[in-house]
């Protein structure tokens, strides 16, 4: 076939025609060699690329994060310093928690609460401060020497914190480990554990802040009787606790290593949350510097520790044992005691030493769980369970988290459910409460009224509640009495303050008995010199005279056998002097107000006693004229003698009456005449002045009160030519 020249441009680079088989074959057969070196190549140099670029990354992001974290621990965001805390000395708190304390050792009768319960961390029901503006550094530090202990409250940053005190016997000196613990710290962050505010570090002082929790602590919160737990309040408590411990477990901090009610506080929306945890490095430290001084751990912290931890084992899972601490707490919050409140002829030495050694079987020391408690068996189940004495055999915290979820008998109810019905359960305690209350205001009223009414006359206590001017007021006739102890000084010689003060408190009680069977007011006494007077503040007519005369009477027939308490062989002799006439009533003073008399019957009165004689009822004239009104009385005419500021005046003695069957103290007619020979005693009045007198209500408590004892002593004692030794002025009130 002949060759055709075909003529023409293809579309191709160098305008031929393509080949008909390709270079590389149709399959690529022919080329196969040369595209697996080159792709070889390309492969191991991006491999290589990669490696370099990668181990680039990962050096950098190792530099990186090493130098955050070194700029987060020299940031030392935990460090509080002096300047920033103020300490809050005048919050109102510790009488209330010493009350509940008190009250639940009474009630439990346990050498244990006596011990333990009395080492709580946080004051209950804290009403509020007065802060008095910041405090110096000199004064914070003196804080930082004495106190310091949870219970302690200061304000860090503006912030109400709770205050831990570490106690190191020497200089504390930051270490990395240390550091590192407190940054962790200040990590945490949940609902149901403290936040950590921070730590103030100086020499051998640490001290830690925690978040404030107005409530108190859990302990407190068992032990305030005012508060009903409910079932469902008291799940809700223990949920918490659980809930709180789950996270510590589950974070960097890994364990508590301390948890007991005390540790675990409630704030003011009743949310329980844990405290005091952390800071392993700090705490070991303690410990060792405690051991070197040769101090011993109180065991009254120690009552919620496992065994393994009481038997200082190396190997110990401290998860476990904060789930021995927990079943311990568990049975506080249901049982409302302490720890092992039970065994309450043991002392807290005893009980840890009982749950150290005892391990094993059924030697095992343990809490007892009350009968009525364990008819809640899978509660009590639980409760076992956390104090196994195997740590392996006890309930991780999400375990015992689901098994209170399970068992607490609200689980059904919606969360507005349950907080209708925590809302109605609240509103019927606080009815409760101020039912309580208010019946506990009345008693103390009725209380302030009785003491109101010893002071002072009822009517003029009634105007003066009221707030009306009481006004002075005149009487026309009254009758008074007077009455003192013959030879008190010569007793007083021989007698100590004290014994002083008893025999007059019980002659005034004998006293005080005998008048209210009378028509009579007392009006005071001062020293040895008993008032009393009739027709006041009441007026009754012309009776007070006889009220005033069997009155006498009575009391001197009491004398008969009263006895001289701290000499027995002695017997008490008084005088008694009686006047009747017009006296003057009004309230003296603003502070301490008094009901006084004023007018010269009074000072009239006095006389007649001053100038009476031993165990006989000396009156005037005037009283005499009076009291014959009323036959019956048998009176004696003394005569005329002369009376200081008054001259000479006609007396009478009052020996008896017809139908007074009590039989009245013999008396020496010799002994008597030879007394009126003497020097007479003046009376307490006269001592005073010789004007008319005040004579001023009181009630009939003895208090000791020296201020004005040393001037009538002084004076008494001119006018016996006696040294005395001891005078007590006893004023009643």
């Amino acid at each position: 076939m002949s060759e055709v020249a075909l003529r023409g441009r293809w579309p191709t680079k160098d305008g031929r025609p393509p080949p008909d088989i390709p270079i590389c074959g149709f399959n690529g057969e022919k080329c196969a060699a040369k595209h697996e070196e080159e792709y070889v190549g390309i492969i191991l140099g991006a491999s290589i690329s990669a490696s370099v670029v990668f181990t680039l990354a990962v050096a950098v992001h190792l530099l990186l994060r090493r130098y955050r974290r070194l700029q987060f621990l020299q940031s030392m965001l935990w460090q509080v310093k002096l300047e920033e805390i103020d300490f809050l000395t005048s919050w109102i708190m510790g009488s209330i928690r010493a009350s509940f304390r008190n009250l639940h050792k009474r009630k439990l009768s346990s050498k244990v609460s006596k011990r333990s319960q009395h080492k709580g961390h946080y004051n209950i029901n804290i009403l509020g401060y007065n802060k008095k503006g910041n405090q110096s550094p000199d004064n914070n530090r003196k804080h930082l020497d004495h106190g310091g202990m949870f219970g302690s409250v200061a304000s860090v940053r503006g912030s109400l914190t709770s205050v831990k005190r570490l106690s190191f016997r020497v200089n504390v000196s930051l270490t990395k480990s240390m550091t590192l613990d407190l940054n962790q710290l200040m990590e945490i962050k949940h609902q149901n554990v403290c936040a950590f505010v921070g730590a103030f570090v100086e020499a051998n002082r640490v001290l830690l802040f925690w978040e404030y929790c107005a409530k108190g602590s859990l302990q407190d919160i068992i032990w305030n009787q005012n508060i009903k737990l409910e079932d469902m309040f008291r799940f809700a408590l223990c949920h918490d606790v659980a809930k709180g411990l789950e996270f510590i477990h589950k974070s960097s901090i890994r364990y508590h290593g301390n948890l007991k009610s005390t540790n675990c506080v409630v704030d003011s929306r009743w949310t329980c949350k844990i405290t005091d945890f952390g800071v392993p490095s700090l705490r070991a430290l303690e410990k060792m510097s405690a051991a070197q001084n040769g101090e011993e751990e109180n065991c009254d912290k120690m009552l919620w520790m496992a065994p393994e931890v009481l038997l200082r084992r190396k190997d110990i899972d401290r998860q476990k044992a904060d789930i021995f601490s927990l079943g311990i707490i568990l049975k506080e919050v249901f049982t409302r005691s302490g720890p092992y409140s039970e065994y309450p002829f043991l002392t807290s030495y005893e009980i840890v030493s009982k749950v150290r050694d005892n391990v094993g079987g059924s030697n095992s020391f343990r809490p007892m769980i009350p009968i009525q408690l364990r008819q809640h068996s899978e509660l009590t189940s639980l409760m076992e369970d956390c104090w196994q004495d195997d740590p392996t055999h006890r309930p991780t915290a999400t375990r015992v988290l689901k098994a209170l979820n399970r068992i607490n008998p609200s689980k059904n109810l919606t969360m507005i459910d349950n907080m209708i019905a925590m809302l109605e359960k609240y509103a019927n305690h606080l009815e409760d409460l101020v039912a309580e209350r208010t019946s506990e205001l009345d008693a103390e009223k009725k209380k302030t009224e009785n003491l109101l009414y010893r002071m002072l006359p009822q009517s003029v206590a009634e105007d003066l509640k009221l707030g009306k001017p009481i006004k002075a007021e005149h009487f026309d006739e009254v009758t008074i009495y007077f009455s003192d102890i013959v030879g008190f000084t010569t007793i007083c010689a021989s007698s100590t303050p004290i014994e002083v003060v008893n025999l007059l408190n019980s002659l005034y009680t004998l006293f005080d008995a005998t008048i209210t069977r009378y028509d009579v007011y007392k009006v005071e006494t001062i020293g040895d010199a008993y008032m009393i007077a009739s027709g006041l503040p009441q007026r009754n007519g012309k009776k007070h005279i006889r009220e005033i005369a069997d009155c006498a009477l009575d009391i001197l027939a009491s004398i008969a056998t009263f006895r001289v308490p701290h000499q027995p062989d002695k017997n008490v002799k008084i005088r008694i002097g009686i006047h009747t006439g017009p006296v003057v009533t009004g309230v003296v003073g603003l502070a301490m107000p008094r009901y006084c008399l004023f007018g010269d019957t009074v000072n009239t009165a006095s006389r007649m006693e001053s100038n009476g004689l031993p165990l006989r009822i000396h009156m005037s004239e005037v009283s005499k004229k009076q009291l014959v009104q009323y036959p019956g009385y048998h009176l004696k005419s003394r005569g005329e003698i002369t009376v200081k500021g008054k001259g000479k005046m006609k007396t009478y003695f009052l020996c008896g009456k017809d139908g007074f069957t009590k039989e009245l103290p013999n008396w020496d007619e010799k002994e008597t005449t030879e007394y009126s020979n003497n020097v007479q005693r003046p009376s307490v009045t006269s001592v005073f002045s010789d004007m008319s007198f005040v004579s001023c209500a009181s009630s009939s408590s003895p208090i000791v009160s020296p201020s004005l004892s040393v001037s009538v002593s002084d004076i008494w004692d001119q006018r016996y030519k006696a040294k005395q030794t001891s005078i007590l002025e006893v004023t009643c009130l």
